[in-house]
């Protein structure tokens, strides 16, 4: 994934209301997904509803950052999504036939078996 690929997720998770820090270290905010570079290595984390740091990833290669990233923000927006059907009660898969639709995303079912 380049930037450019990576700049059309985002896009679509800004206008899902999903906070993300690009190019920065996280601050101390919960549940928002970073990307940022330091000493020469690309950073991923993650804070949780406590703003804690977890699954803090470095890797070597931007593309795979970035990958790592998108898909961490592509969670919080699929999260969402799935948060604001159960709101109004809504069953049924999403428009394109997405497999699992109706299933919470995996960091849900974790929370919920805590």
């Amino acid at each position: 994934m380049d930037d450019i690929d990576a700049g059309r997720h985002l896009a679509v998770a800004e206008a899902a209301g999903i906070r993300f820090n690009w190019m920065h270290a996280p601050h101390n905010e919960p549940d928002v997904s970073s990307i940022y570079r330091r000493n020469g290595r690309w950073v991923v984390s993650t804070t949780d509803e406590r703003a804690s740091g977890e699954g803090v990833h470095e890797h070597l290669d931007h593309e795979a950052a970035l990958d790592d990233f998108v898909s961490r923000v592509n969670a919080s927006v699929r999260l969402i999504e799935w948060r604001n059907r159960e709101a109004l009660g809504c069953t049924g898969q999403r428009p394109g036939n997405v497999p699992n639709a109706d299933t919470p995303p995996a960091d849900e079912t974790r929370r919920r078996q805590r």
